[in-house]
């Protein structure tokens, strides 16, 4: 996931990571070498798969950003898993909100030179309180 992208560069120095596939549980990615429309660098587009095994487009959920072209292919970036949310009581909370909290903590930690390496979400609620009623003569 996309949160994992900057623990990554720091544990590898910066090093560029290729991967030669892009694979889900659903289903793994072809490369359509003669795409049905232009992508645009920038924009950002939903993967909709269709298979053999019975998936008829099928919305995988991935939101991939394109990042460039190389040989006339695009390249892209996976950006978030849409329609992920934290459900905590009746609050709910998109993922993509939860990262930018943590995204603008780690900001806050930098002038301590500390860093944010992992992180949980859990509610805080109040203790049980029992409510006792009596009626009667």
């Amino acid at each position: 996931m996309s949160q994992y992208i900057a623990t990554l560069d720091y544990y590898n120095n910066n090093f560029p990571l290729v991967s030669p596939m892009y694979t889900s549980s659903e289903c793994p990615f072809g490369i359509n070498l003669n795409p049905l429309f232009d992508v645009k660098i920038g924009q950002e587009y939903k993967v909709i798969v269709t298979t053999y095994a019975g998936l008829y487009r099928y919305r995988v959920g991935d939101v991939l950003r394109v990042s460039g072209y190389r040989n006339k292919a695009p390249q892209f970036n996976f950006i978030h898993l849409e329609n992920v949310i934290l459900s905590i009581d009746t609050n709910k909370t998109d993922e993509f909100e939860v990262q930018n909290a943590v995204k603008n903590a780690t900001s806050n930690l930098m002038p301590f030179d500390a860093r944010v390496t992992e992180y949980t979400s859990y509610a805080i609620l109040p203790p049980f309180q029992a409510i006792m009623s009596y009626s009667g003569s």
